[in-house]
């Protein structure tokens, strides 16, 4: 145990007396539905305040910030005074950024983030101030020399430019020393007793596949300084396990997995497996590797995996969540660097992100349709709706209303077009998400007094589906909800009768004496949902069974890594993607990727090859194709063509800056489908860009 402890004491940069402020300020363009500014403060990485071009004031979470405005308002007029200085001076940079790089399209981002640490115990302070755009690091500020670091060649004009303004390196000087660490004094001295409470967390063993790893996870805990770890006959192990990193919740708590790798594991040796979770202040959690314990949505793919859909938000509503969130970080010892999609899940202690999960439905089968209608109740979310309700057509987004507007709103242009040649189709659906909004917040409201849920967040879906094959006419369908997570009650297909989980077993007394809702289920999934799903085919069947082809690209992170033949835009999903060799399929050293749906109702999906081991790289090829068509998109395996973020840099500076939308924006496209990142490919004309940074951006200022 003295090992762990050691561990605990080196593993975060911060203790029990050392407190942190940052200001996260981002400039955006070409990213829809996303303010073009906003800024977050946050303390000990934990979201505080929030201001945007989207609105014309400052919002606050914890009650200790929202009484410390109130009490001074002086300091709500300096932070809004700061929001819209910033947000005119932001926009110039990005501006003329992206004229200079020939940027027209595209989705760009400028960012800076500067703020202080200080250590209580001690009274040391120490502090940043450092910029990016499109994801990498252009300049930061030395607080020791009252220098800068250019660690791009793009910003070494700027830096000499800078290193010469005496007068605005000692106001920085100035604010990260003096001004910042003074509002921090005054946040702790008004969230203290928030800021140094204990929590434990709910501990879950998770599972993908029966063959993958068991994840061990830990979520809900604070403060971060915890340690968690598999052990065996007591003793701590170490192989076939695998650390993730420390991730922040929405609510100002903390997350954590440890994997371990069961492939080896005999099964009657499991009993001798543990997961324990370690936190000062709060006992010791110790879980038993159990496969009855373990939750998984390796079902079948007819049954909506309703277990593992906690926080889900659907659909279009996705984005506002994310803003809730604002964006995603990740901070080493030396700065910042670009988080990519599988940290996500795995990294950052300084992460500010919304762990969301999304279910996709689609039916491959060319002759079969499906219509799913996906709903939401919340509660404990601030600025978002408490019920949300989406409707698919084969997996494209096609109505949504919430409880906010309380009307439905067409998601497609064909969409619309049926609304106004049949206006009771429009009136259908207003009605049934108004009824829905209340029932469905019953159901929540029942669920949490149950299980004596006062605080925190919590949701209850729902999701129905009906499946018409044009071929047969045989018409399937189910209607399933969780809350929290957890399957609670569904209709059996057959039968067309409540089932309930043991979770669920008291909801059973509700439901039952509801003959009128069972009997709307039995008439919706045969009856009213085909028939629904007939006439939306008849208005948008050139768009559903149109076919676009992908745009192929090849991906590298860096030189040791998989290359990534990644297709994107191609619609149906109904679509192929191999890498070959010689023209024949190869299966070694190859993953695949699953299709995921874009936002714009296209699809995407990766293929990675190891190439640790190829020799002739012109031997190898990316094929992609549509089922049943014979044409083929063939890419050669080119260093040439391989885009990548990979670059060497001096190992004094390792601080890339990541945009926080474009991440948001990675994890709206994974959910709502759009997989991505962005690549940066202009390498000329520093001077110029540097001197225009210069010019504008030494007049924003926000601590």
């Amino acid at each position: 145990m003295k090992t762990f402890l050691l561990s605990l004491l080196l593993c975060h940069a911060s203790s029990a007396g050392t407190f942190s402020l940052k200001y996260i300020l981002t400039s955006t363009s070409g990213i829809s539905d996303v303010p073009e500014f906003f800024a977050a403060a946050l303390v000990n990485d934990a979201v505080v305040g929030y201001c945007g071009s989207d609105r014309r004031r400052i919002d606050s979470t914890p009650t200790w910030m929202v009484k410390l405005l109130e009490n001074d308002p002086d300091h709500w007029d300096w932070l809004m005074g700061k929001c819209l200085t910033n947000q005119q001076d932001f926009s110039v940079i990005i501006g003329r950024l992206k004229q200079r790089f020939n940027q027209t399209d595209g989705a760009h981002v400028f960012q800076r983030m500067n703020g202080c640490e200080w250590h209580e115990e001690t009274g040391n302070t120490d502090g940043f101030n450092q910029y990016g755009y499109d994801g990498e690091d252009f300049i930061l500020f030395d607080l020791k020399t009252l220098t800068w670091i250019a660690p791009v060649r793009q910003a070494v004009f700027t830096k000499h430019e800078w290193d010469m303004d005496e007068i605005k390196n000692n106001f920085w000087k100035n604010a990260i020393n003096y001004e910042c660490v003074g509002i921090l004094k005054k946040y702790v001295s008004y969230g203290r007793s928030y800021l140094q409470r204990t929590d434990p967390p709910s501990v879950s063993l998770l599972q993908k596949t029966p063959s993958s790893a068991v994840s061990c996870h830990a979520t809900g805990f604070y403060p971060d300084r915890a340690l968690m770890f598999w052990s065996k006959d007591g003793e701590e192990i170490h192989e076939g396990v695998e650390h993730g990193e420390i991730l922040p919740n929405h609510d100002g708590t903390f997350q954590m997995s440890v994997d371990l790798n069961v492939s080896s594991v005999p099964e009657e040796d499991w009993r001798r497996y543990h997961c324990l979770f370690h936190l000062d202040g709060v006992e010791d959690i110790i879980t038993e590797l159990d496969e009855a314990v373990i939750r998984t949505n390796s079902i079948p793919p007819s049954e909506f995996p309703a277990g593992v859909v906690i926080g889900v938000v659907v659909g279009l509503l996705l984005l506002l969540l994310c803003m809730a969130a604002l964006l995603l970080w990740k901070k080493n010892k030396n700065g910042f660097r670009a988080a990519s999609t599988s940290e996500f899940s795995t990294s950052g202690r300084s992460h500010l992100s919304v762990t969301t999960f999304c279910v996709c439905v689609s039916f491959c089968l060319s002759v079969k349709h499906s219509l799913t209608y996906f709903i939401t109740s919340s509660s404990g979310l601030q600025n978002f709706p408490r019920f949300v309700a989406v409707s698919n057509v084969d997996g494209v987004p096609v109505g949504y209303c919430d409880s906010i507007n309380q009307t439905a709103e067409p998601r497609q242009d064909w969409v619309q077009k049926l609304v106004e040649k049949e206006p009771e189709h429009l009136e259908w659906h207003i009605q049934n998400c108004l009824g829905a909004i209340h029932v469905s917040q019953t159901d929540l409201d029942q669920l949490r007094q149950h299980f004596h849920h006062t605080e925190g967040v919590h949701v209850f879906q729902e999701l129905s589906s009906c499946e018409w094959d044009n071929e047969t006419d045989e018409v399937t369908g189910y209607w399933r909800s969780s809350y929290d997570g957890e399957d609670v009650v569904s209709v059996d297909s057959k039968t067309l009768t409540w089932q309930f989980t043991d979770k669920a077993a008291f909801f059973k007394q509700f439901w039952d004496v509801n003959k009128l809702r069972l009997n709307s289920f039995r008439i919706f999934i045969p009856s009213i949902c085909p028939q629904w799903l007939k006439q939306y085919l008849k208005y948008g069947r050139k768009y559903l069974l149109r076919k676009d082809p992908p745009s192929v690209s090849l991906l590298q992170k860096t030189p040791s890594s998989a290359v990534s033949c990644h297709a994107t835009g191609f619609y149906p999903d109904r679509a192929l993607m191999f890498w070959s060799k010689d023209g024949e399929e190869i299966h070694e050293g190859v993953e695949h990727g699953e299709i995921l749906p874009n936002h714009d109702g296209t699809f995407q999906m990766s293929v990675d090859l190891n190439v640790s081991s190829a020799e002739d790289w012109r031997r190898y090829h990316c094929e992609f194709q549509f089922e049943g068509a014979e044409d083929r998109i063939i890419t050669e395996l080119d260093r040439r063509r391989i885009k990548t973020n990979w670059k060497e840099k001096p190992d004094h500076v390792t601080i890339p800056v990541v945009s926080a939308v474009v991440v948001l924006v990675l994890v709206l496209v994974i959910v709502m489908a759009t997989a991505g990142g962005y690549h940066i490919h202009q390498k000329r004309r520093e001077a110029e860009v540097s001197m225009e940074l210069s010019e504008t951006s030494s007049s924003s200022n926000m601590n």
